[in-house]
């Protein structure tokens, strides 16, 4: 195993800004699981581009609540690009794509880490037919087993606004924590995602404001800074929300109703 990557902010810049937003969220995270009566709790990250910091989202959450000592299980559900395993040092290797169709066992692919209560599975690159094997019954019966041996699971899905697998994963889970970029999303494309989750009965757990342009003074706990690499196949015309003007828009969309 190589050593973690440096936007795993949580274990090697435990001091940081970006490390006590992440515990501010775990916070917020097992607040709501209270509300679920302390059930296991499954959750997918996910945007609606790429580049906008959704799998290193996925990784410092999960690394922070196994800090908590509850057990998690961090899925890397991106078949078509993985990231996770990059993000935490470790080789590509079999994952998700061989339990779903039925090749190998979750106990041949899972990946335990030094964090006693972390284990991870990683996914294989360059599936094309992801989404035929998330359609498959396999993926409520991951899900359904993973839960009987975790307190949390985390999914590192696609992002929504692209393709459907983010939205089968999503239909098993309790719920979305969504990743929106400062600079990278649009009001339609944020309006248009949340009727999607809507329409789905799929529910949004929270949101994650990533890449913002604050000062000590601004901080706020769902606020992290992320310098890390960015897609450059991408290239999407988007409106420059200033801090305050995406604030409103999201308080619009993700307002209890």
């Amino acid at each position: 195993m190589k050593d973690y990557d440096r936007s795993l902010v949580v274990s090697c810049q435990k001091s940081s800004m970006a490390s006590e937003a992440y515990r501010a969220l775990r916070t917020n995270l097992l607040f709501y699981r209270t509300k679920i009566k302390e059930q296991p709790l499954t959750i997918v990250v996910t945007s609606a581009n790429p580049g906008e910091g959704k799998s290193v989202t996925a990784a410092n959450t999960a690394y922070v609540l196994a800090q908590s000592k509850h057990r998690t299980l961090l899925v890397d559900g991106d078949l078509r690009k993985p990231k996770i395993h990059e993000i935490f040092g470790m080789d590509c290797r079999k994952g998700l794509e061989s339990i779903l169709d039925g090749s190998m066992s979750f106990e041949e692919c899972v990946r335990h880490t030094a964090l006693p209560e972390l284990d991870i599975l990683g996914s294989e690159p360059g599936h094309k037919d992801s989404t035929e094997l998330l359609y498959s019954k396999r993926l409520y019966d991951f899900i359904s087993n993973a839960r009987a041996k975790y307190d949390i699971i985390i999914f590192d899905s696609p992002p929504m606004g692209i393709l459907t697998d983010s939205t089968l994963i999503a239909t098993h889970s309790d719920g979305v924590l969504w990743v929106v970029s400062e600079g990278e999303v649009t009001g339609k494309e944020l309006r248009r995602i949340r009727k999607h989750l809507d329409n789905m009965g799929i529910s949004l757990i929270g949101v994650v404001y990533n890449k913002a342009r604050i000062s000590m003074s601004s901080y706020g706990s769902y606020v992290y800074r992320d310098r890390g690499s960015q897609n450059s196949c991408t290239e999407r015309k988007t409106e420059k929300y200033p801090n305050k003007r995406l604030s409103l828009v999201l308080s619009k969309l993700f307002r209890k109703k």
